[in-house]
């Protein structure tokens, strides 16, 4: 009789996990909003949508490019988008996925997190310092193969519009390094 392994490391898996998770929702006083490190401030302003949840079974579901044998996973970032001392939550494919990669991000509250959008992106894609309702607007540059048969790169700028991320500009760029790029065109 075959002996099941996988146990222990689920076990170990779901340990690091809830170990390296950020620290217990914080009551921001009077909001009725739950912050995720410091209280006051920015973030306590910050209403996010939705219900907290688990980021990595919520984004399987969000990811519609993904194979039904395969899994999201935890992108490593340091980006605090809401500006309360905690990295937000980034899930990305745990599947190759070429050009067509998309990433989901959640805000920390304790050690779930709340859905705030989706965007298409190669790993290139960052927090700037402008901010919209609240949350850092998003840079992300997505490559795609157009109708021509040829890759085409962006720069899309997206900004949170109290509910979810959503393309507020974009430009396309050359597919390289230092790229030159053609002028935003509003979305």
């Amino acid at each position: 009789m075959a002996r099941d392994r996988s146990a222990p490391l689920v076990a170990f898996v779901g340990v690091v996990f809830f170990a390296c998770s950020p620290a217990a929702p914080v009551n921001t006083g009077g909001t009725g909003t739950t912050g995720g490190g410091t209280t006051g401030g920015d973030a306590a302003k910050v209403a996010v949508p939705g219900e907290c949840v688990d980021p990595l079974p919520d984004g399987d579901k969000r990811d519609a490019t993904r194979p039904f044998d395969k899994h999201v996973q935890l992108d490593v970032r340091d980006e605090d988008l809401d500006g309360d001392g905690t990295a937000d939550f980034f899930v990305k494919p745990g599947w190759s996925c070429g050009e067509s990669c998309n990433r989901s991000v959640y805000i920390a509250r304790g050690t779930c997190g709340h859905y705030v959008g989706t965007f298409p992106s190669v790993d290139r894609y960052e927090s700037m310092e402008t901010k919209s309702h609240g949350l850092k607007d998003l840079t992300v540059r997505p490559r795609r193969i157009e109708d021509d048969g040829n890759p085409h790169c962006y720069q899309i700028v997206m900004k949170f519009d109290g509910k979810e991320y959503r393309p507020a500009k974009k430009r396309e760029c050359q597919c390289q390094e230092n790229p030159k790029c053609t002028t935003w065109e509003d979305q």
